[in-house]
């Protein structure tokens, strides 16, 4: 068997090339990947808003001890509770929470840059595996050096360009375990007999799924490539369900949890919810049970006026914006069936986003590979190379399947681009020559200079982000809320985007009713007085304090409204019934 050691410094010339001593690269990737991630948190240190303020929500009920607040058939637990713990440890001031969230940010993207190294080594290891077993006269012709260049360019790329660490959310959690996931399987291809690896691979999927839902499914693709990647069915199978056990134990506590929460069987809600939303436009702010066909709401928000559209939550008034914080229970009894039209138009949106990834953005990166594959020789002779790492192919292809006839952000298949990307570059195999090595060489160069031109981009405009600091807008609303008597745990209304008010998480308070922004005529109601104060007594019968509006009610607002010194947002106080 071959050895899974290291070979050191002065190893013996391999038929591909000398072995390189390469720290000093690795140590230039660490640095240049952490301060790339230190610039971008600093710049979007005040950056509050969408997903972000429910998993702040989350957070913040679990370091008070409300450890109930995690079982959210929408929002998964592993992120909140890590935030909520680093809260709970560290008890920032209310002023200093958002900013100290997107610290701990920065903290889960260094340790994703971990995962990311154990995947990377274990890539070079098995390299030199199949190189050490390689009797022909091709071989891949990029150095060592080279591929840990690549590796980290690829590694914050993603991180900054894709998953974008401006959102609290849990997607660097998943990239970590992605990659955990993927660095085992290269490590299987090397020692397929090893009993560890397979406990292991079980273990992080289990924690990727409590990371993130999408992950319960991908658990199994990860397992088949499993065996893909031992080689051996009578070996791998037995292993692999030893994978499978354990990742049953690590991921049933949180299924049945869920499970009982919802009153059916379940692993989360998320996938059916987006893809109501996706296909039917539908939402928790204003689904009535249309279109037809997708179900009958047992907890729909009460339509307090219908023109304008004006909805309350006190039903179920969790979080700061309920709608967002609970999906999955202002959409109960939602049942969406099979809409051609609704999935063409879902899969064309997100073939463009496809298109977009890997033709605008990493178009170099594609064509290179393109370009070894045609000199590689035949196409059978590619086949035969490629299918020798098409364990690390099938879970970025499978991903990028799942996602495609629903919702594709890309934030989502971040780190399986990494994947998908080495895996190709390791199946290319040229012929030992010193035309193919300059071509090789070429290649590598292309797809460096286009990473590293996005990246110095990313640097440039994060830095001039960070050092203008703009003015802290939604603190200013948040503050102006309380010296107008607004205390935390008091209830609010919303004419405009409830969805991005974080203004409403820093003031700690819950937004009860809303009349969405559908438009630049939304707000006709300001300019007729009868409507105006129907509306008003209509929001004061929520009890909410204030009716807060994202923009300029009309161009000649009136007394009625007080703008919040500078911003765009204005502010009514409503009289209590």
């Amino acid at each position: 068997m071959a050895s899974n050691q290291v070979p050191s410094v002065g190893a013996p010339r391999s038929e591909c090339g000398q072995i390189s001593h390469t720290r000093w690269v690795w140590v230039v990737g660490w640095a240049v990947a952490l301060l790339l991630g230190f610039v971008h948190i600093w710049a979007v240190r005040h950056d509050l808003y969408g997903d972000s303020i429910s998993y702040l929500d989350m957070a913040d009920a679990i370091s008070m001890g409300h450890w109930g607040a995690a079982a959210n058939a929408y929002w998964s637990p592993l992120y909140p509770a890590l935030l909520g713990l680093a809260l709970k440890i560290m008890g920032p001031s209310k002023s200093n929470e958002i900013t100290f969230s997107h610290i701990v940010n920065f903290v889960i993207y260094a340790g994703t840059l971990g995962c990311f190294h154990f995947f990377l080594r274990s890539l070079l290891n098995a390299h030199r595996n199949a190189e050490s077993k390689n009797s022909s006269e091709s071989c891949n012709l990029f150095p060592e050096w080279a591929w840990v260049s690549l590796g980290f360019a690829l590694f914050a790329w993603t991180s900054l360009q894709l998953i974008q660490l401006d959102l609290l959310n849990p997607d660097a959690c998943v990239a970590a375990f992605v990659y955990l996931a993927g660095g085992i399987l290269l490590r299987i291809r090397v020692r397929p007999a090893g009993w560890r690896l397979y406990l292991i691979l079980g273990i992080a999927l289990g924690l990727g799924y409590w990371a993130k839902a999408p992950m319960f499914p991908m658990a199994f693709v990860f397992m088949f490539a499993g065996v893909l990647a031992a080689g051996n069915v009578r070996i791998a199978l037995p292993r692999v369900g030893v994978s499978l056990v354990v990742f049953l134990i690590v991921a049933s506590p949180l299924i049945l949890v869920l499970s009982r929460a919802q009153g059916r069987p379940t692993f989360g809600d998320s996938a059916r919810l987006n893809y109501a939303c996706y296909l039917y436009g539908i939402s928790g702010v204003n689904w009535e049970g249309q279109p037809p066909g997708t179900g009958t709401p047992k907890h729909p928000p009460q339509k307090v006026l219908d023109a304008p559209p004006l909805y309350a939550f006190s039903a179920h008034l969790k979080g700061t914006y309920p709608p967002s914080y609970d999906p999955a229970y202002w959409e109960e009894g939602m049942t969406p069936r099979f809409s051609l039209r609704g999935q063409v138009r879902a899969l064309f949106s997100d073939l463009l986003a496809y298109f977009d990834l890997f033709i605008l953005m990493q178009g170099a990166i594609l064509g290179g590979i393109v370009t070894l594959l045609v000199l590689s020789g035949t196409w059978r002779s590619s086949i035969v190379n490629l299918a020798e790492y098409v364990f690390l192919l099938i879970p970025p292809l499978a991903a990028l399947c799942m996602y495609a006839p629903v919702h594709v952000e890309l934030r989502m298949v971040a780190a399986y681009m990494v994947l998908l990307w080495v895996g190709l570059l390791s199946g290319v195999r040229l012929r030992a020559s010193p035309e193919f090595r300059k071509i090789a060489a070429a290649v590598m160069i292309s797809m460096l200079v286009m990473l590293g031109v996005q990246l110095v981009g990313r640097m440039v405009k994060d830095f001039s982000m960070g050092v203008s600091d703009p003015q802290k807008v939604n603190w200013v609303v948040a503050q102006y809320l309380k010296r107008m008597g607004v205390a935390p745990g008091d209830i609010v209304a919303s004419a405009g985007d409830g969805f991005n008010s974080s203004w409403a998480h820093i003031a700690e308070v819950s937004i009860v009713a809303e009349t969405p922004d559908d438009g630049k005529e939304s707000f006709w109601w300001a300019a007729d007085p009868q409507a105006k104060a129907q509306v008003f007594q209509a929001f004061a019968m929520t009890g909410a304090k204030v009716l807060v509006a994202d923009r300029m009610p009309l161009p000649n607002w009136s007394s009625d409204w007080q703008q919040i010194g500078t911003t765009p947002y204005f502010v009514h106080l409503l009289a209590r019934p």
